[in-house]
């Protein structure tokens, strides 16, 4: 089973060459000695205890000048290291004050209009939460929907009214939407990653939140952004753009299968420059699922499928790849070896009954070729104890 999912990981390669690979490198925390002003302020923001004060408490004061020395201090060369250990104790300086003093100081200072760069990468970890920020002003928004889901929700609003930073937008999607998922209040969400998502400026060079964003596009179901993924995906675009667009593809079709592959198929103009990578995703189907079962027989059946095309979706069949990250509000979605040896069974009988049918003699070849595969891998699932033979 094992040398299975690796033959079927083989898909991911595409991702590879469209350059989907976005690697990132983790620096770890090293601890810095404090110096004499951010330690007395660290003390003083401990020692205060006032629960219910206001941001012009001593305790909002403390926050205050806590986050308006952070520029200053930020400028003086320091090494990524020595930037992290600074904005992990700035982290842990806003919970040791109460909530409303933290909340306040961090709109007041994200109002100021004050920023700085870190020198860090905008990287994402478990549970959407940032392990590093670029800006200042990202760290602050991070911080902030850390803190308050519904201050930080409210406050996206000021952040969507200048298209300056898409780092900034994207971390303000991702607490906008904490807000709304709930409520299933999301279509402010989608209309909001969609008009990121026409920003030529920001796809023509896109940052690193620019296209962390593009997760917000596969939790709002925001379908109306696959031509733009296709334009993304041409040979021209920037290697990261086009590793975007393809991941963003792939998750939105492992999403709800069962809602977009009827969508792809019946759309003939979508992706229609990417043949290839559309017969993957069409190869995500569970042909145990009836609605998912239909979408690939029209899709068999469509004339404009090339052989070439429907040759790939049948060596593939089914896809299980799956890129895995954190993501801003997703969750990746792998599927586990007893999950993938379900998937090849319902193929197999698909494929079989296929056989039979006169609508699909065009693919007699890729059938077979395609049966003798999946009985090698059902049979070895079955070996293995992931499926009752």
């Amino acid at each position: 089973m094992r040398s299975r999912l690796n033959k079927k990981f083989a898909w991911a390669a595409l991702a590879a060459v469209l350059g989907a690979g976005l690697a990132w490198t983790l620096w770890r925390e090293q601890p810095r000695a404090e110096s004499g002003a951010e330690s007395r302020i660290t003390s003083e923001a401990m020692n205060r205890h006032s629960p219910n004060r206001r941001r012009t408490s001593p305790n909002g004061a403390v926050v205050d000048a806590l986050l308006n020395s952070l520029p200053q201090r930020l400028a003086a060369g320091l090494s990524r290291d020595e930037v992290t250990a600074i904005l992990d104790r700035a982290a842990a300086a806003l919970l040791e004050v109460p909530r409303a003093d933290a909340v306040a100081a961090l709109i007041a200072f994200l109002d100021r209009g004050t920023n700085g760069q870190t020198g860090l990468m905008f990287q994402v970890e478990s549970g959407g939460k940032l392990r590093s920020a670029p800006s200042l002003r990202v760290w602050a928004l991070d911080q902030l929907g850390r803190l308050d889901v519904v201050s930080a929700a409210d406050y996206s609003a000021r952040i969507y009214s200048n298209h300056d930073s898409a780092d900034e937008w994207a971390v303000a999607l991702r607490n906008q939407w904490r807000q709304a998922a709930p409520s299933g209040q999301i279509e402010p969400v989608r209309r909001r990653v969609l008009e990121l998502i026409s920003d030529a400026g920001w796809a023509s060079v896109p940052s690193v939140g620019f296209l962390e964003a593009l997760d917000l596009s596969v939790a709002t179901l925001a379908w109306e952004a696959v031509p733009s993924f296709e334009r993304w995906l041409d040979s021209s675009q920037p290697t990261a753009l086009r590793g975007g667009a393809w991941v963003a593809l792939d998750r939105l079709t492992m999403e709800v299968p069962g809602d977009f592959l009827p969508l792809l198929v019946e759309r003939k103009e979508w992706l229609r420059s990417q043949p290839l990578l559309r017969a993957g995703l069409v190869a995500r189907a569970d042909l145990s699922v009836a609605r998912e079962r239909m979408a690939v027989e029209r899709y068999l059946q469509r004339d404009d499928v090339a052989t070439s095309e429907g040759k790939r979706f049948l060596e593939l069949l089914p896809n299980v790849s799956a890129t895995v990250s954190h993501n801003l509000v997703t969750t990746a979605r792998t599927p586990t070896p007893q999950q993938a040896a379900r998937l090849d069974r319902a193929a197999l009988a698909g494929v079989r009954e296929w056989r039979e049918q006169s609508k699909f003699a065009r693919w007699a070849e890729e059938f077979v070729a395609a049966e003798v595969r999946l009985s090698e891998s059902v049979a070895s699932a079955v070996r293995g104890g992931y499926l009752q033979p």
